[in-house]
């Protein structure tokens, strides 16, 4: 559903590309051209911080399913254990969800 509008280079979780083809790709590009620009980003918690809402907005532009949607908000906003206490989730994708790497 989302293959049409992930980027060319985006290798990760794509389901007929993985760390080898990235890593290929840019042996290629080095080769050919002698320039390559690698840009190391710290996204350690860029999960943490994605607006359910905002997230939601996107993906009911490509899904109309309103059971599936439904499914996906539970998961989303799943509650968590923070120091024994049970919080709940306003943002972020719980990391080890079923649905994360999609989202």
């Amino acid at each position: 559903m989302f293959e049409p509008i992930f980027l060319k280079y985006s290798y990760g979780f794509h389901p007929k590309l993985n760390a080898h083809d990235a890593l290929r790709e840019l042996n290629r590009l080095t080769y050919n051209f002698n320039k390559v620009a690698i840009v190391e980003i710290d996204i350690t918690k860029c999960f943490n911080t994605i607006k359910h809402c905002e997230l939601m907005e996107f993906l009911r532009k490509k899904i109309s399913d309103k059971k599936f949607l439904k499914l996906i908000t539970k998961l989303v906003e799943t509650p968590i254990i923070e120091n024994g206490t049970i919080v709940t989730n306003k943002e972020g994708c719980c990391q080890g969800s079923i649905v994360s790497p999609m989202l």
